[in-house]
Order: C-alpha cells, then structure tokens, then sequence
C-alpha cells in the first residue's frame, strides 16, 4: 500500500524516536542501577533493613520450572552481610527512592524545558520514563500517552531547534502527537542522564545515539 509523503516523513521521525528513546533509556536505567549499588553503604542502617525485607520477600517468590521433568524448583534466600541489592529493578529502586530518600544524591531536580520556573522530580520523571518506555515495549501498533507517561510536551519552537540535531533534514513540523511526546521525554531523559552523571563523577562521557 503506497504510502503519502508526509506519512513516510512522520513514519521515519517516530521510527527515529522510538530508536533514541529506547537507547537513551537503557543507558540512564543501566547508570542509575550502578549509582544505586555503589552507593549502598550511604543508605542507613535502617533504610537498609527494609531493602533487606524487600529483598527477601522478592526472592522467595522466585519459582523456577523444569519442563523435562516437571519439576518447581523455589529459591534460596541467603542472608548477605554485604548485599548489592542489585536484584532489584530500576522500577523497584525508583519507588523506594521516592518513597524513602535512600539516597540524597538521587533526589534532585530536573530543569523543564518550557519554563526556567519550573522543575521535575528525578523520581517522578523516571516512573513516567519507564511508563512510557513499557508503551512503546507493548503496545507499539496503538501508541497513546496519558499525562502518567509524559514528563512534558516541547514546545513547537523548541522540537525545531532541538529536532535537527536528532533528525537531520526531516520536517519536525509534520511530528505526530505520540513522537512530540516520546522526543520530549527523550530530551528531558538526556538531562536526567546527564546530571545523573555529574553526581557519579562521568561528566565527560557521551551519550550514545
């Protein structure tokens, strides 16, 4: 089925979106985890007691199924002096971030891009990241963003400066609403992971695209 110009174009920059989003984002969830592990021994003893109850609780839920001889297998809990909680996903050390402030150097701000008054919770950003990124993981043929998935929809004028850099010659103006709302994320996620990196000491390291 022939396709009309300004479908192919709009076609491209949500393809192009959908690709940067999902690269960005797997950067800033795979440098947040190991924010969060190395820094564990700042958590207090008693935040770390709750991670503990987490943890435990999680594990043991953790069945595994042999199918050649149908057999359920539960998991060990071992108790760990040391523990990582690296067990835990982005999404669980978000929420308990939020939640408990584990770590100060996680509770920041994040600049909008609309007006220099107003600024986002790292937390609250983050959940709206992983909601949207869970969207486009499996609901990709009936794209719909609500305001639990958008940090904040760019203006027209910003989506055009800032569009060039990310979509070369395509006409950003011909933009769907789903890839104004997925570029928008993306740029605000570009800042997160950037200040993300200041605070573990890897300023100078490059996003990849």
């Amino acid at each position: 089925m022939a396709v009309d110009k300004r479908k192919f174009v709009q076609i491209q920059i949500e393809a192009l979106s959908i690709r940067y989003y999902t690269t960005l984002y797997n950067q800033l969830e795979a440098e947040l985890k190991a924010y969060f592990v190395e820094n564990i021994s700042l958590i207090t003893p008693e935040k770390r007691e709750l991670l503990y109850f987490a943890l435990a609780g999680i594990k043991s839920n953790q069945i595994s199924f042999e199918v050649d001889n149908a057999t359920i297998t539960l998991s060990k809990v071992k108790y760990i002096s040391d523990e990582n909680f690296s067990a835990f996903t982005v999404n669980q050390i978000i929420k308990f971030q939020k939640k408990y402030n584990l770590i100060s150097g996680l509770n920041f701000n994040v600049q909008s891009f609309n007006s220099k008054s107003m600024v986002y919770p790292f937390a609250d950003c983050f959940l709206k990241l992983i909601n949207m990124r869970n969207k486009l993981a499996h609901e990709m043929s009936h794209l719909s963003f609500t305001d639990s998935d958008i940090i904040e929809i760019l203006s027209n004028d910003c989506i055009r400066e800032k569009g060039t850099a990310w979509f070369d010659t395509l006409d950003t103006t011909l933009m769907s609403d789903e890839s104004k709302s997925i570029f928008s994320n993306m740029l605000i996620m570009d800042n997160m992971l950037s200040e993300l990196r200041k605070r573990a000491g890897k300023q100078n390291e490059k996003v990849d695209s």
